[in-house]
């Protein structure tokens, strides 16, 4: 089955800089999920994936204006440490599950198996919760940040417009 819009996909990546150093790898871990086709990923990536299988490798190297943007150094702002207080990783976490949006309903998340989870917005407070779950209903969230946890630790953080 080759990747293609509305598809979940999950893969393994080492990201590297332009001398080549290591910046970032999957290899240790778990794979990457994704929904494809939803701007879960930067475009220059996504648009390298389309069309390819599984055990299919590849090298992407992704212009800026199709990633992130040209780096603009008047742009970059320092945070203080504190304003992550109450969470416990700086670092992240790897997800075993995967939350992606329902096209026929824009007010529901779906998840790629059955989990129990919380919603927390950007104070941590808890908005929502649910029990062995396939989907989520969103539609009564206010605008902002939101993070899905599992009850397992795993998060995925999504925004609401």
């Amino acid at each position: 089955m080759k990747i293609a819009e509305n598809s979940v996909v999950s893969f393994h990546y080492t990201l590297t800089n332009g001398a080549g150093e290591l910046v970032d790898t999957s290899r240790e871990g778990e794979p990457l999920p994704y929904l494809h086709g939803a701007n879960n990923i930067v475009q220059g990536l996504e648009e390298a994936l389309e069309g390819k299988e599984l055990g299919d490798k590849l090298q992407v190297e992704v212009p800026p204006h199709l990633g992130y943007g040209e780096y603009m150094e008047e742009m970059v702002q320092q945070v203080d440490r504190e304003m992550f207080s109450g969470i416990d990783n700086l670092e992240g976490n790897k997800t075993s599950f995967v939350a992606f949006p329902n096209p026929n309903n824009i007010g529901e998340v779906r998840f790629n198996m059955e989990v129990t989870v919380t919603v927390r917005n950007i104070l941590g407070q808890t908005v929502k919760s649910a029990k062995e779950v396939t989907s989520l209903d969103i539609s009564d969230l206010e605008s902002g940040v939101y993070l899905i946890q599992s009850e397992e630790g795993d998060t995925i953080r999504f925004i609401v417009e």
